[in-house]
């Protein structure tokens, strides 16, 4: 039995209601159940992803990427099942699970057998399974068992999709990690078949797939020899790992640190000539390897940029707007020192505020930068109002008042817009335009004096 898209379809208040009961269990109660609900609760509620540009919330389930899904998971099964089996009318001769995969023997016969798994899948609204069922052979995760001579014979389980991509020898990894490989897969076939011919045949498949990704065949004939004197009932026992108590040096894995266990054991003595030091770090460090970024890290990321939005600036037809017969509807807008064009993008009107605008002599193609908190409008009126009145204190008043130039000489565009810029944010981007289009005398208006100061009243 699988359940369908558990991760998913976990109801936020009974899984953490799961969890509440599995934490309350616990003999140290520390951190506080309260606290670890708590904890749980902002992972799954908060739970956002972006798609498109817009953000999405997940209301229901976890995502299987968040690295609580899997324990969470279980924990939500672990109270399911406890339910299921405990009112359900037929119970099976046994029930083994692994997160959402469920291994079960049926001895009640075939209705009974149909009525449970409908029983089942009406038992909660939102938990499905589907079901296989052999007279003869079962799959459970890696592990396939037939009925044979009055016994059950277990084998290796490979999916047809499985494409046995073992870590390449050429690969940036640390040697002992190449040694461990072979060795680690031999002992899992050992461990899962039940007869010396599925051994040989799985172990003959292995050799050959390691080989083709660059290991040394004799080292892996070797490993695999070598697991194969283990007795099988051995490796069949559970064993308790031990925690060891060296401190670990975890650094990123590169060839040239192969060394570094010898020089911090060579080097200890240094350390221990402090007696506080010596307490600390009684034996040389555990140095651990974390994985360097590989090409796929480098090319392949989780999140697309998202194509830029694309803006314009659009003319009013008021007749008593000063703006917009100096300007047109338009979604560029154009460089004329570098020659680049460049696209507007919010969608911007002559009343828009926050705005940092380009003016282009029409005459010459001078061009000046400025920015605005008032409305795009009321802050050309202020321009139109310090040349007719011969400001020459100010650049635009002042190169519109020479020969030749006349205020009608001027077109305006909003080039960038944001509402909740503050008044740093647009003068920040006031500077950033004024060198990117490269508006500073001589090649422009702007006074390099002006982009030394954060904000200023014109």
């Amino acid at each position: 039995m699988d359940v369908t898209s558990l991760y998913t379809n976990i109801p936020h208040e009974e899984g953490i209601e799961a969890c509440r009961k599995v934490w309350d269990l616990r003999q140290n109660k520390r951190p506080s159940t309260e606290s670890l609900v708590k904890l749980v609760e902002r992972t799954l509620k908060l739970n956002n992803f972006m798609f498109n540009g817009d953000h999405y919330l997940q209301i229901n389930g976890t995502s299987m990427g968040t690295k609580m899904a899997p324990s969470y998971a279980n924990i939500f099964m672990g109270d399911f099942e406890d339910r299921l089996l405990r009112q359900a009318p037929s119970k099976p001769l046994s029930w083994l699970r692994f997160i959402d995969d469920i291994e079960m023997k049926w001895t009640e016969g075939r209705e009974r057998l149909d009525e449970f798994i409908d029983f089942t899948n009406k038992f909660h609204p939102s938990i499905k399974f589907t079901v296989e069922i052999s007279d003869s052979s079962n799959v459970f995760l890696d592990t396939k068992s037939t009925l044979r001579d009055g016994g059950i014979h277990f084998d290796l389980h490979t999916k047809d999709t499985d494409s046995h991509l073992y870590l390449r020898t050429d690969s940036c990894h640390p040697p002992h990690v190449f040694k461990g490989i072979p060795k680690g897969l031999a002992t899992r076939i050992r461990r899962i078949c039940s007869s010396d011919d599925s051994f040989h045949l799985r172990s003959k498949e292995l050799s050959q797939r390691l080989c083709h990704r660059g290991y040394n065949a004799k080292s892996v004939h070797e490993s695999i020899s070598a697991v194969q004197r283990i007795d099988r009932q051995d490796l069949l026992q559970y064993k308790p790992k031990s925690l060891g108590s060296r401190i670990p040096l975890v650094t990123t894995f590169h060839p040239t640190l192969l060394g570094i266990s010898a020089i911090l054991k060579d080097n200890l003595s240094t350390l221990h000539q402090s007696k506080r030091m010596k307490k600390v770090i009684p034996s040389p460090p555990l140095v651990s390897y974390r994985k360097p970024r590989s090409i796929k890290d480098h090319l392949v990321r989780s999140r697309l940029d998202n194509p830029k939005p694309v803006g314009s600036f659009s003319t009013c037809t008021n007749k008593r707007c000063k703006l917009c017969p100096r300007s047109q509807t338009t979604s560029t807008f154009k460089s004329t020192n570098t020659g680049h064009e460049y696209k507007i993008l919010t969608n911007v009107s002559c009343k828009s505020r926050n705005v940092v605008y380009l003016i282009t002599c029409r005459v010459c193609q001078k061009q000046y930068i400025g920015e605005t908190e008032d409305g795009l409008n009321m802050r050309i009126n202020n321009h139109r109002s310090s040349i007719t009145t011969g400001k020459m204190n100010l650049p635009v008043a002042q190169h519109f008042n020479q020969d030749n130039h006349s205020w009608e000489d001027m077109e305006v565009v909003p080039i960038d817009h944001n509402v909740s810029w503050t008044i740093d944010q647009r003068v920040a981007k006031e500077n950033f335009w004024q060198y990117t289009l490269k508006t500073i005398e001589p090649d422009g208006l702007n006074k390099r004096s002006d982009t030394l100061h954060m904000s200023r009243k014109y």
